[in-house]
């Protein structure tokens, strides 16, 4: 049971990651942009303390060679231990913490999109000489 639909589970962990790096560069842009995208940054700083545990887990050990592409590797990779607990054990525990990392940030984001509809992290900035302090 513990190696049961190992692949799986290492497809969903590399997937769930890399679907919080989009929607985490926008809102990293919108609140460098906007004096009124400052409630993004507890999501922000969440979403990113999350990710850098996540990646400490994805780390390869020195005797690894990357990411395990059949089953036997995935075996060995899952049940490879860091003190006392398996990086299976880690992921199940991280794997939580990173989808309510992930709803935050995106509960943040559209709050913006509520707030100000017109905002976007593209939009040109426009210089308005009557508004420039001299």
């Amino acid at each position: 049971k513990e190696v049961a639909n190992i692949e799986d589970e290492g497809y969903f962990l590399w997937k769930l990651v890399d679907s919080v790096s989009g929607p985490l560069e926008v809102a990293v842009q919108l609140a460098t942009r906007y004096e009124a995208c400052e409630l993004l940054e507890p999501s922000i700083a969440l979403t990113r303390f999350t990710v850098r545990q996540v990646e400490l887990v994805l780390e390869r050990d020195d005797d690894e060679q990357g990411r395990p592409d059949d089953k036997a590797g995935w075996t060995a990779w899952f049940l490879s231990k860091t003190d006392g607990l398996t990086r299976k054990q880690r992921i199940l525990d991280l794997q939580p913490k990173l989808s309510i990392a992930l709803q935050a940030l995106h509960t943040g984001l559209t709050t913006i999109n509520h707030r100000a509809p017109g905002l976007k992290s593209n939009s040109p900035f426009v210089y308005l000489e009557a508004a420039a302090d001299d």
